[in-house]
């Protein structure tokens, strides 16, 4: 962190890093030129004499996380979040999560029945065994007949079970938190069904969603994935795409979370692309050395 010292006011920045180009700082008489200046900034003090006050902003440079493949914003989480983990796999995702946040209150649903059975969830998380989807019901869910850890609910081969699908809102009452810190949403192509039939009120209870879209196996979801999109920005989110092709990693954050905290929306943005490019390096390296892709 640095602390810029002004004289005679001292202006303490830490841990809030102060970006300076060149590092020093510019009294004139007592002001600090930021370069670049981030486009919002956010009032936290005032210090000076009488004759000449100077305001003093700070800028939270957001902390960026890439979990098994989904990005999110740790910022948004705290202590004690509640979180959805709806495509729960074998538990992995939501034990990292509590590795960072001891007091973590999750529901975990995962739809495989291999998956279910083999899943390790943390002290503080429910798990259940249903297909998060967009209308309570029943379905059949087909496991894929080449990954025994694979499969969905529109699926015509492989094993066949009936299971129960639960709606967002049903699995957010589940939950039994006003305020949900994060939804980390993979369920195989029923993320559109999910999303489009929940009420906009109950989507702007959430601070973030971290999503794989399919639209990568399925083409004709694009058209959707868009209005998708448009709805949620109307509804005060901001969307970044994570994944240099496709949708396959978007992370959606509330704005008003952002502000709240002090973060500039175009900085998460240029994070999470840098993060992305960074990752699509890596991948296309160990493609040519044969090397194995998580």
């Amino acid at each position: 962190p640095v602390t810029c010292h002004l004289s005679p006011v001292t202006c303490h920045l830490s841990p809030v890093t102060c970006l300076l180009s060149p590092v020093t700082c510019h009294l004139s008489p007592v002001s600090c030129l930021l370069s670049p200046p981030p486009p919002e900034r956010s009032e936290i003090a005032t210090a000076g004499t009488r004759d000449n006050t100077q305001k003093i902003y700070t800028f939270m440079k957001p902390t960026i996380i890439e979990l098994r493949g989904h990005h999110l914003c740790a910022d948004l989480l705290g202590q004690d979040p509640c979180v959805l983990d709806l495509g729960g796999h074998k538990g992995e995702f939501v034990r990292e999560v509590k590795s960072r946040c001891p007091g973590l209150r999750a529901l975990v649903v995962e739809a495989n029945p291999v998956l279910f059975e083999a899943m390790q969830v943390p002290q503080g998380t429910e798990k259940v065994f249903a297909a998060a989807s967009g209308a309570d019901g029943t379905a059949t869910f087909y496991t894929s007949p080449t990954n025994p850890e694979g499969g969905n609910i529109f699926g015509e081969s492989g094993q066949a079970y009936t299971l129960d699908t639960l709606s967002l809102q049903t699995l957010v009452g589940r939950l039994g938190c006003d305020r949900i810190h994060l939804a980390k949403i993979d369920i195989e192509g029923a993320e559109l069904d999910l999303l489009e039939q929940a009420p906009d009120a109950l989507l702007q209870r959430f601070s973030q969603f971290t999503i794989e879209f399919h639209d990568f196996l399925h083409a004709d979801h694009v058209p959707r994935i868009e209005a998708l999109f448009q709805r949620l920005q109307k509804l005060g989110f901001l969307v970044i795409k994570c994944s240099m092709k496709f949708h396959r990693d978007v992370l959606i954050v509330n704005i008003k979370e952002l502000e709240s905290r002090g973060i500039a929306q175009d900085a998460i943005s240029r994070i999470c692309r840098r993060m992305a490019l960074k990752r699509a390096i890596v991948h296309n390296l160990k493609r040519k050395l044969g090397m194995e892709i998580e």
